[in-house]
């Protein structure tokens, strides 16, 4: 198999198409931009969550006149809760020492307070499968409904707004993933048909010399391939510009943007070599 030939055809399609060309490639650009864009918001949202998902806890504040003997039995009841990893009965002193702890600063004025300024509370750590169902709000509302439960206070409440936008994300990933699929395999498929079809007197020539059929598809499926890697390449360069934009005017900084922009050109190339074998059924009309 002679590569010359290969790459010379292939520039022979591409020329021949070259508005036809072009618009698949800027198409293929602007599709796996935003393509990226919705993968890198998903991916950062999930790392978010995976990070605090092992650190969730709940504060409850049972009412202040209970004795020992009904707060053991609401440490009994919080810890038998589904979803409940652990529950710390924290004290007022306990709970002073903790605040000078993370505060020392404000040391000299809390000794004008009694101790008794920092509640009793529970301290209930989450197990991370009650963020990642969203059972949060369930358990914080059946726990504040308890007779004897004064307040139910969640700290991470952003990550709740986290996680409906990562199930959303998700929608739109799979949809995007889809919709690309149907989209940039159209607009490739229909530019390497027009070629095909230009060209489908050599190609008739070449059946009947002998030529081998992997020979003469060649060069249709690296033209479909170049398509591709071009589309993806710019696409990934256009992210790089936009979130070093991003960086430099707000600040925001994203992870995981190399392994996506690498995944994105394999799918690109992949993209284009699959269409290209969809058009060269076209061959069969020779």
């Amino acid at each position: 198999m002679s590569l010359s030939f290969i790459f010379r055809e292939t520039l022979k399609g591409i020329k021949n198409n070259i508005k036809m060309a072009l618009t698949s490639v800027f198409i293929m650009s602007f599709s796996l931009f935003f393509f990226m864009f919705f993968i890198i918001l998903t991916l950062n949202s999930l790392n978010i969550i995976y990070k605090r998902a092992n650190e969730i806890k709940f504060e409850v504040y049972p009412s202040e006149n209970l004795n020992n003997k009904f707060m053991n039995f609401f440490k009994d009841l919080l810890s038998s809760l589904r979803g409940v990893k652990r529950v710390i009965f924290v004290d007022s002193k306990e709970g002073r020492e903790l605040f000078l702890k993370d505060y020392p600063e404000y040391k000299e004025l809390l000794n004008i307070f009694e101790e008794e300024i920092f509640p009793p509370k529970f301290t209930l750590e989450l197990k991370p499968y009650v963020l990642l169902r969203g059972e949060i709000p369930e358990l914080k509302s059946f726990i504040s409904r308890l007779p004897g439960i004064k307040e139910v206070y969640f700290g991470e409440e952003y990550l709740l707004k986290v996680f409906k936008l990562l199930v959303f994300l998700l929608f739109i990933d799979i949809f995007f993933f889809f919709f690309l699929l149907f989209l940039l395999s159209l607009t490739i498929l229909q530019t390497l048909r027009l070629t095909i079809r230009s060209r489908l007197k050599l190609l008739e020539v070449l059946y009947l010399v002998g030529a081998d059929e992997e020979y003469i598809r060649s060069p249709f499926a690296l033209e479909g391939s170049i398509y591709g890697f071009f589309g993806s390449i710019i696409a990934s360069i256009l992210f790089f510009a936009f979130i070093t934009l991003l960086k430099k005017l707000f600040g925001v900084t994203f992870l995981f943007v190399v392994p996506t922009s690498v995944a994105i050109i394999a799918f690109g190339v992949l993209l284009g070599f699959l269409s290209s074998q969809i058009a060269l059924a076209d061959l069969k009309a020779i």
